[in-house]
């Protein structure tokens, strides 16, 4: 239902052209791209919590492994 022909006249007339509106598009979906990856690089780029103590343990118990004085007392 059109209120005084608004709606008819708002479909009629082209607010943008073509070539205009496919390079908008063309831009909105590399800008979301590029936002959606930036994010997804971001947190692959931060190790999870578990695996940086597992690290820090490791890196420990090898380099206690390591020391000469060490010895298995069994």
């Amino acid at each position: 239902m059109a209120i005084d022909g608004v709606e008819e006249k708002m479909m009629k007339e082209e607010v943008f052209d073509s070539t205009t509106a496919s390079f908008l598009l063309k831009e909105l979906k590399q800008s979301f791209a590029s936002h959606v990856v930036d994010a997804l690089r971001s947190d692959l780029s931060k190790p999870e919590f578990e695996f940086v103590i597992y690290e820090v343990l490791t890196q420990l118990l090898e380099s206690v492994i390591s020391k000469p004085e060490f010895e298995l007392g069994f």
